[in-house]
Formats: C-alpha cells, structure tokens, sequence
C-alpha cells in the first residue's frame, strides 16, 4: 500500500449501529461534523463511510463514539479498511462480486460441512439387533424405488 494510500485509509471511518428511522444522512453528518472537516461522505443506509481531512480527526471520532449509546443505539465506529480497487471482492480479489455472495467462500464452508457429515456417517456403530433390522428397511426401500421407476418408465411408454 503507498503512503497515499495509507494516508487515506486512516482518515476514513466506518460507521453503523444506528438506526435508519432514528438517524438520516444529515443526523450522522451533523453528529460527526463536530470531530472535523468532512470531506468525503459515503451514505449506505444501514452504515456509512465518513473521510475527514486529517487523520487526528477521524481517530478522535472513533474513540469518543465507538461503542457510544444514543438513542438507543450503540454506535460501532472504526477506522475503515484499504479501499479494495472498485468492485473488487474482498475474500478472492476477483471483480465483479461482493464478498457476502464469494462462490471462494461458499465452496469452503460448505465443503467442509459435507465433508464432516460423510466421516460421522462412515464410523456409526451398529448394534447386532439393528443390524438386521437396518437391512430390512433398506430393501423395502430398494423395492420402493424400483416400484417407483416402473411407474414411471409404463408412464412414459403410455404417453408415446
């Protein structure tokens, strides 16, 4: 990251925490407007992105109103992260995508589940008892499906 990067990113904040009917853009505004100059104001509804002209700023809004109570809601400030290149996804890089829908993140989380759910299944212990009685049901349920497919195959040579 350049310095100029850098220098940017420290006198971003984030902000979210309150709620849209209590607060609009100009309530954040104003209730900000008071730790400096604003000079980029970033409105995403349910949180914001506040860029102040020096960096002293932006730390000294996020340490008197992170975590702060008003109104009933309790405010999370915090220094906003490197601003990725636009639209660039923050878990895989790509373009394109946010990282809340990344197929990168899905497949690993899932997979992983699958995964577990095999190996829990392959060392089941059976008793004798159940054993057999595990066998008989899994035949009516061979006989089932076999039942199955021939209605459908007399189905579908009837409506040729």
């Amino acid at each position: 990251m350049s310095m100029s990067d850098q220098s940017k990113t420290e006198n971003r904040i984030f902000v979210t925490g309150y709620s849209t009917k209590d607060k609009n853009e100009d309530d954040i505004k104003t209730l900000f407007s008071k730790y400096g100059e604003i000079s980029e104001f970033s409105w995403k509804g349910r949180f914001c992105f506040i860029a102040y002209s020096k960096a002293e700023e932006a730390t000294e809004a996020v340490n008197e109103m992170n975590q702060k109570d008003l109104d009933g809601n309790t405010f999370v400030v915090e220094i906003a992260r490197a601003k990725k290149k636009d639209g660039e996804c923050y878990q895989c890089g790509r373009i394109g995508h946010f990282a809340r829908n990344c197929r990168q993140k899905r497949r690993s989380s899932s997979s992983s589940s699958r995964r577990h759910k095999r190996k829990s299944r392959k060392y089941k212990k059976r008793s004798p008892s159940s054993s057999s009685s595990s066998s008989s049901s899994s035949s009516s349920r061979d006989k089932k499906k076999k039942q199955k497919t021939k209605k459908r195959k007399q189905s579908s040579s009837s409506s040729d």
